[in-house]
């Protein structure tokens, strides 16, 4: 009965810091006070968030944008094919944006998008 209260205390731990670094380091965007936003310069407007298609490259995303975004993670190794990095920019009406960009052996290309409350 004891192990079981003692497990039980650690998984309630657990699942509180991973609930809570999921919340600050995931869910919420990390502040970057010298550009004016959570996620770099501009704000995303529905309108360029709505021209941003698939299999755009990064550096169309950043002119389309106007800023290169926050980095929140990668995967691989960089400039190899495969290698995924994901990016976030604040975005209109309280959302931000996601996105994820796969190498494709020439270019970091657009596989995914996403606009949350923030």
């Amino acid at each position: 009965m004891l192990k079981k209260l003692i497990l039980l205390g650690v998984a309630l731990v657990v699942g509180i810091g991973a609930g809570w670094f999921i919340r600050a380091r995931v869910l919420t965007p990390v502040g970057d006070s010298d550009k004016g936003g959570s996620f770099g310069a501009s704000v995303v407007t529905e309108e360029q968030y709505n021209k941003a298609k698939y299999g755009m490259t990064y550096e169309e995303i950043k002119a389309l944008f106007g800023s290169e975004g926050e980095f929140q993670k990668e995967m691989g190794e960089a400039s190899s094919e495969g290698y995924a990095v994901w990016r976030g920019w604040d975005a209109e009406n309280k959302t931000y944006v996601t996105m994820s960009f796969r190498h494709d052996g020439t270019n970091l290309v657009l596989v995914y998008k996403v606009r949350r409350a923030n």
